[in-house]
């Protein structure tokens, strides 16, 4: 996923609560469409792999800011 145009539908409403600070699992479920709080773990392991997001803590996720680093 070379561009935010590459992400899911679901990947993307991830993003956009993540863009707002770091969030859980079940937080990100409130505030999307998405049905379970497995859902919400399995597209951020999916964003987790792609590099775009990092697990801060147990449970906790941010988004990775790239600037100019190229990871």
């Amino acid at each position: 996923m070379a561009n935010e145009n590459a992400l899911s539908p679901k990947q993307s409403e991830v993003v956009s609560v993540l863009r707002e600070g770091r969030a859980t699992p079940k937080h990100i479920v409130d505030q999307t469409s998405l049905p379970s709080k497995h859902a919400a773990q399995h597209h951020l392991r999916e964003l987790r792999l792609d590099g775009r997001v990092e697990k801060v803590n147990v449970g906790l996720y941010e988004l990775v800011e790239h600037g100019g680093d190229p990871r």
